[in-house]
């Protein structure tokens, strides 16, 4: 009687623990003995950001901005042309090296004679380290040299191709005649620094966002449209018609 006694305690016991974990853990015996848990809550879900609406492109720039850009630029034909092509580009560049040394502005300014000038302008990309250096030297040269200078200077550098570091601009300073030291000395002083930084700012208002970047402008409406690549002359050939129409 006492062993049957002891055994039902031990059973109501162990049922009683029973009891109190499923009511701790707040699981429940459901129908067919199976548990059910308590639903996890579902999250609030959160507000997407408003997108920041894209500017519409530039098409078209004023008639005084681009004639403060012309006056400290370098120009290659009639200055007083209809058409200019602005070539920002990057000394560093390969696609600008070749596009150069293609000398593929120049064989539209031939075809084209008085109607349409070329003009170098800087775009020295980040991902090239010895870009800017190197456009300041062309200006140095421009100081040094006039507009012939430059454009010495000019094809010489990008004729040598791949990393135009600071040695590479002293011997194409002496290759092409002009005082090394000078060219040096302006190249360190960091004098025409700003001038690259104002150009490269002037060509990101056009929309240029890689080199060689062509626009090619209309003078007299200041309508433009890119031509962006180092692509062959004929790229050229239908903006040029659309502004000489």
């Amino acid at each position: 009687m006492n062993s049957s006694m002891n055994n039902l305690t031990i059973v109501n016991t162990v049922l009683i623990a029973v009891v109190l974990i499923l009511g701790l853990t707040g699981n429940f015996a459901g129908k067919g003995g199976n548990v059910v848990v308590a639903p996890t809550p579902t999250p609030t879900p959160t507000a997407a950001p408003t997108p920041t609406p894209v500017p519409a492109a530039v098409t078209t720039i004023s008639t005084d901005e681009l004639e403060a850009f012309y006056k400290t630029a370098y120009i290659e034909g009639d200055k007083d042309a209809k058409i200019s092509i602005i070539e920002f580009s990057d000394v560093q560049c390969p696609f600008c090296q070749r596009h150069t040394n293609a000398g593929t502005l120049d064989q539209v300014r031939t075809k084209y004679g008085d109607d349409v000038n070329v003009i170098f302008a800087h775009f020295p990309l980040s991902i090239h380290p010895s870009a800017q250096k190197a456009s300041e030297a062309l200006e140095c040269a421009g100081k040094m040299g006039g507009e012939e200078g430059f454009f010495k200077f000019k094809k010489a550098l990008f004729a040598k191709g791949g990393d135009p570091k600071l040695d590479v601009i002293e011997a194409v300073a002496t290759e092409v005649g002009m005082n090394a030291t000078d060219m040096m000395a302006c190249v360190n002083g960091g004098e025409f620094a700003q001038k690259v930084t104002d150009q490269m700012a002037f060509g990101r208002k056009l929309g240029v966002t890689g080199t060689p970047g062509n626009i090619v402008m209309n003078n007299e409406t200041g309508e433009f449209q890119k031509v962006s690549g180092a692509v062959p002359a004929t790229a050229f050939d239908a903006p040029i018609a659309t502004y000489l129409n």
